[in-house]
């Protein structure tokens, strides 16, 4: 009855099953906690699946907004400055003096000011680009050192340094880059709770892999599908090959931190047409939304510029899609041209994105 009543209306037909979809995700989710319920809770979880599915369907948001959840009235970065404030003192053991102001780095975490900003683009529009996120890195200003115990950038570098113990490295990470945290961050907010799990996971691959921890790679892999030690040794090579420094792969965790908010339906349905693919969608929070994807604003300009070039040649060329046999040789001609045009460092930084 249910196929007859909505087999002639395609918008019904595409509610039902975007609600389908989701129903089956928050079921996968509940199926991992099943055996810790009760019948009768079992049966309330249930119930609150299908209510969820209900109010994250696309039809349902349009006709209830919820005005928590409009990108013009975010701004996580309170998040941030809570998670500094309340974070307790024993998780940053060992400090070295420049790890209390990430902006001691090789490069500098302060651009130039607003006005500086404004100058230069009426010197030069073509550098309209560079300006706005010279601007947009500068909402992250010399007031915010109080803050930067739990600085991002501080974070990569104690990894480097071999000052972080692998139980502590989801915490920091959740805390450090605060589109991530579990309770209060972008990705919850934005009812992509599954996707914040995918995130972090990327996180900590793309870092096993800048620091050559081969164990804690493999740690949640099952023995009979574990990455062989060859097959490491292939991946540390490309890692030798690239050459990242510091600051990029900084700039790697962020993006990969924020990359699948790009497929949030509820981030999707706020943006022009044109900005709805997920790199595109990634882009557009990064330019007109910082507030919502704060990491980036630890950032200088060139690595901003260096995310978006990775994201523009995603968005041109998709590798999972040429795994499946997708893609056309005038794809991989595109990718060749793009290459060529952006240059060695940024292909170097969009295979070591492919890997994270």
């Amino acid at each position: 009855k249910l196929a007859e009543a909505i087999v002639h209306s395609p918008q019904c037909i595409a509610m039902f099953c975007e609600y389908a979809r989701e129903l089956l995700q928050q079921h996968a989710q509940l199926a991992k906690n099943l055996n810790w319920l009760e019948f009768e809770e079992v049966f309330q979880r249930e119930l609150q699946c299908s209510t969820t599915s209900c109010h994250l369907n696309t039809v349902y948001l349009e006709l209830y907004p919820d005005e928590t959840k409009l990108l013009r009235n975010i701004d996580i970065r309170q998040q941030v400055e809570m998670a500094n404030y309340d974070a307790p003192e024993e998780d940053w053991d060992d400090e070295d003096p420049e790890d209390e102001d990430p902006m001691n780095s090789e490069v500098s975490m302060q651009p130039s000011s607003p006005r500086e900003s404004e100058e230069d683009e009426s010197d030069d529009a073509a550098n309209t680009k560079t300006v706005q996120m010279l601007h947009q890195a500068s909402m992250w200003t010399v007031a915010d050192k109080r803050q930067s115990k739990w600085h991002s950038r501080t974070l990569v570098r104690r990894v480097f340094q071999g000052k972080v113990k692998p139980a502590d490295l989801v915490h920091q990470l959740e805390r450090s880059f605060v589109e991530l945290d579990k309770l209060q961050g972008t990705h919850v907010l934005l009812n992509s709770a599954a996707e914040r799990e995918r995130s972090v996971s990327s996180c900590l691959s793309i870092i096993a892999l800048a620091t050559n921890d081969y164990e804690g790679f493999v740690k949640p892999q099952a023995e009979n599908v574990r990455l062989e030690a060859s097959q490491w040794a292939h991946l540390q090579d490309i890692v030798t090959w690239a050459g990242l420094r510091e600051e990029q792969w900084h700039a790697l965790v962020v993006l990969l931190a924020i990359r699948s908010l790009g497929k949030s339906a509820t981030v999707k349905r706020q943006l022009p047409a044109q900005h709805q693919r997920p790199e595109a969608a990634v882009r557009f929070l990064i330019e007109r939304h910082p507030e919502v994807v704060p990491s980036t604003l630890q950032l200088p300009p060139h690595m901003l510029e260096l995310i978006d070039e990775t994201l523009s040649i995603q968005d041109l060329f998709n590798f999972g899609q040429m795994l499946q046999g997708e893609n056309a040789s005038a794809n991989v001609l595109q990718l060749q041209n793009a290459v060529a045009e952006k240059g060695e460092q940024v292909f170097k930084f969009y295979i070591l994105f492919l890997l994270g």
